[in-house]
């Protein structure tokens, strides 16, 4: 779909965790309004067992949209009225597909679209006027929820005929909480898959790592420094451009290992305690000071996406989202043949098994506050489960969060068959239990805390032991200062 390959850098990195946007939310206090009394009354609906098809066996099926019936003990019937969403571009729910859904909307006359950006949404539910939708990640959920943001939309989920919880992916379950449902991803990637350039392994002498098997942290630290070339100083390609979700790197190996970086209430981080914690910090900074990933003194000149594609890196990690940067890409400017591109499952700490969920995924909510929760909930079934949620898959960016679009992703080119093979082998070997969130610091706290650490090491001022102690204190200091602004 033509609308989805204008992605910039800042609407990637947004997909896969919003840590700015988290920070402002964390930092709100302001109560909301309760939610608006949606149906008088509560009917116990029958729902029939249902079995789980394997994603591969999925069959592609009409989904046919049609507005979730309005309960009859819901007097009077909505009108048809405006709704008001933030965050939604039009490269993402194009004005062609808007203007279809209001010719075919029930309830639903009108969609504003407002710019989004976390302080305008934080001061638009200070002063108590909200956008019905907006946009945001799943790792944004627990703060959301608990600044009284988010309407629980579980009698949504629970009668809707176009978005049944038996054909969502596991992915939707960060949008989850403490006994509610406050949303869905409209699109999600198993963000620790591996992408990597064959072209540059030939190049380096290293066998190319093949798919489908469990490769290990140690095993990549060898590719990092085989594939890395430098001219004098100048670093021509690095090994591995590898992302810099600290968090969710610290998580996904700690959940290996049945761990949490965080207490059980998440009042408090472990992080210069934890010996596993303390062994993936030292082994990152250790590929650091050889320089054979990306680092405070040496980072990348523009970001992983380019740095792909142009053969800058040899290996990076950002997951099946790079297949639409690099499918879209101008043939001319990419380092090699389009199959050379290659995707491979995560990483594995100690070498048993790979835990690749989602660290976030791109997704909606709808207001607490919001006055026409039926009319909102129209447009985001549409969004959600009709043609523009089709057209997302067949555009081969994000994972669809509906298993029976999975089989819309692209499947023509050499690229698009191996990549989709992947990644379905990926959903189905490897742990999707989307990770741990703390509801009282953003997934940039840890991130920030660390990067400043790092630098402080690779110049000298501090040993690798301190950089994590000041990692520890600086990350449950915010925590608590966090938790004060509740009580």
């Amino acid at each position: 779909m033509k609308s989805q390959l204008k992605l910039s850098r800042r609407d990637f990195l947004h997909i896969a965790v919003v840590g700015a946007a988290g920070a402002a939310f964390a930092s709100c206090t302001t109560p909301t309004a309760p939610p608006p009394q949606i149906i008088e009354k509560t009917v116990e609906v029958k729902v029939k067992e249902t079995v789980e098809v394997p994603i591969e066996k999925v069959v592609e099926q009409t989904v046919v949209v049609q507005p979730t019936p309005i309960p009859a003990t819901l007097v009077p019937e909505p009108e048809r009225t405006k709704v008001v969403t933030m965050g939604v571009s039009e490269g993402e729910f194009s004005k062609d597909e808007l203007d279809a859904f209001i010719k075919q909307a029930k309830y639903v006359s009108e969609v504003e679209r407002l710019e989004g950006d976390s302080a305008r949404l934080k001061a638009s539910f200070a002063a108590g006027t909200p956008p019905d939708i907006w946009r945001g990640s799943g790792a944004d959920v627990p703060t959301v929820v608990t600044y009284g943001w988010a309407l629980d939309l579980t009698d949504f989920f629970n009668t809707s005929k176009v978005l049944q919880p038996a054909d969502l992916m596991s992915a939707v379950d960060y949008f989850k909480y403490k006994g509610g449902w406050y949303g869905m991803h409209k699109d999600f990637s198993p963000d620790m898959s591996i992408q990597l350039n064959a072209a540059a392994f030939e190049d380096a002498g290293l066998p190319v790592p093949e798919d489908k098997k469990i490769y290990t942290y140690q095993e990549a630290a060898d590719w990092a420094r085989k594939l890395t070339k430098k001219e004098g100083d100048r670093t021509v390609r690095i090994g591995w451009g590898d992302n810099d979700y600290w968090d969710g790197i610290l998580q996904t190996v700690l959940m290996e290992d049945d761990q949490n970086l965080f207490n059980n209430d998440f009042t408090k981080a472990t992080i210069k305690d934890n010996p596993l914690v303390v062994e993936v910090l030292t082994y990152y900074a250790g590929l650091a000071k050889e320089n054979v990933i990306w680092n405070p003194l040496n980072p990348s000149p523009s970001w992983a996406g380019d740095d792909y594609t142009v053969g800058r890196a040899g290996v990076i990690r950002y997951g099946y989202w790079m297949h639409g940067v690099v499918a879209g890409a101008d043939p001319t400017t990419l380092a090699a043949p389009l199959e050379k591109f290659l995707m491979r499952p995560g990483l594995s700490w100690k070498g048993k098994k790979i835990v690749n969920p989602p660290l976030g995924g791109a997704g909606w909510f709808m207001a607490r506050m919001t006055k026409v929760p039926h009319q909102s909930w129209e447009l985001f079934e549409y969004y959600m489960g009709g043609e523009p949620a089709k057209a997302r898959a067949k555009g081969g960016w994000g994972l669809p969060a509906l298993k029976s679009l999975l089989p819309l992703l692209p499947q023509n080119s050499a690229l698009d068959k191996q990549w989709y093979d992947s990644t379905v082998w990926q959903l189905d070997n490897t742990v999707q239990t989307p990770r741990p969130l703390n509801p009282f610091v953003s997934t940039g706290v840890i991130n920030s805390a660390w990067v400043t650490n790092l630098e402080l090491y690779l110049r000298g001022k501090a040993s690798i032991e301190e950089a994590i102690v000041n990692v520890d204190t600086e990350v449950n200091r915010i925590i608590t200062e966090r938790i004060s602004t509740l009580s």
